[in-house]
């Protein structure tokens, strides 16, 4: 069944991610959230914890971006009870002045109006060339 409470939450965490508003990110996040990335870049892995999340993966993952140049379309958006599934768009700059575009599909699990889990798909390939090249 679709969850409307879960999805403006997870509407609110890309706003504040395509913003910047780590302030906002935190608020939204649990203190045991995590976030997942699959593959073999050096950004990903397993992050437990909001501070985890926020100190180690997001500050790395921004930090890969020309400051300013990151946009995030959100493209599409379900939910079902606790899982909210979204893709995006994203676009900018990397550090190094490369291009970057890519698409993701992101699986939020919310509990009691806080993100608890996010598991994170892209062309990591893509990563690799774009940010890391």
């Amino acid at each position: 069944m679709s969850n409307p409470d879960n999805e403006k939450v997870v509407r609110q965490f890309v706003d504040a991610l395509n913003d910047g508003d780590l302030t906002t990110i935190a608020d939204v996040l649990a203190d045991e959230a995590s976030w997942h990335l699959h593959g073999t870049l050096p950004v990903a892995g397993h992050y437990e914890g909001r501070d985890a999340v926020l100190n180690d993966f997001l500050s790395q993952g921004l930090g890969l971006y020309e400051p300013g140049s990151l946009k995030i379309e959100l493209t599409s958006i379900v939910s079902d009870g606790p899982t909210v599934a979204i893709e995006w768009h994203a676009t900018g700059r990397s550090a190094k002045g490369n291009p970057y575009d890519n698409e993701y599909a992101l699986f939020f699990h919310l509990t009691d109006g806080k993100i608890t889990a996010i598991r994170e798909y892209c062309d990591t390939l893509h990563v690799n060339d774009a940010l890391y090249g």
